[in-house]
């Protein structure tokens, strides 16, 4: 009986044509997300809740607070709303910007922007009071802030330390590469004890 050799070598795993499908599916990833982050051309509104203060006056709690609406996107923001459920008989808005003040079918208002530039700031001071059993406060006043082009990403802001634009970019570029020198590693050391087991085995 002629006797029959098995060709184990196709079963071989081709850790060389793993490693370039991983290698362009991870630069896909790091491309499109550099794509997103710095290049493409879109707006983005950035807000946050700014000083806070209250003042107790004989029976009623004058209070006062901010928000800081930023567009930090490459294009503008059109139809910028802030909305509110409540608002506020006195406010004002710095520094000077063209508004509207829609109403609302369930009884809130809109403060309406026609057009927010990129890197354009403004901030919108609110005063008013509240007595008891007539709270008023950023829950009964706010309600979001949107655009044409979507929502604005509402920031919980620490006071910290501001670095250039340059050396922030820099850090994304480092971060990418240790990322992929992170997986490249890990790969690399699956691959050798695969290996060792084959031989051991």
């Amino acid at each position: 009986m002629d006797s029959v050799i098995v060709d184990n070598t196709s079963a071989a795993v081709d850790w060389s044509l793993i490693k370039d499908i991983f290698l362009i599916f991870f630069s896909l990833l790091c491309g499109a997300w550099i794509n997103r982050t710095f290049i493409e051309r879109r707006a983005k509104l950035l807000a946050y809740i700014g000083h806070i203060a209250e003042f107790d006056i004989q029976e009623q709690t004058l209070s006062t607070h901010s928000v800081v609406l930023i567009n930090a996107g490459k294009v503008a923001a059109n139809n910028v709303r802030v909305q509110h459920k409540t608002l506020p008989e006195f406010f004002q808005i710095k520094p000077p910007l063209k508004y509207l003040i829609e109403d609302i079918d369930d009884g809130g208002k809109d403060i309406v922007f026609e057009k927010l530039i990129p890197n354009d700031e403004i901030t919108i001071h609110y005063l008013y009071s509240s007595t008891k059993g007539h709270e008023l406060g950023i829950a009964e006043i706010h309600r979001g802030i949107r655009s044409d082009e979507g929502y604005a990403q509402v920031l919980n802001v620490l006071p910290s330390r501001q670095y250039p634009q340059w050396a922030i970019r820099l850090l994304a570029v480092l971060t990418v590469i240790g990322l992929a020198t992170i997986v490249y590693s890990v790969f690399k050391l699956v691959e050798w004890v695969i290996r060792l087991s084959d031989v051991v085995g």
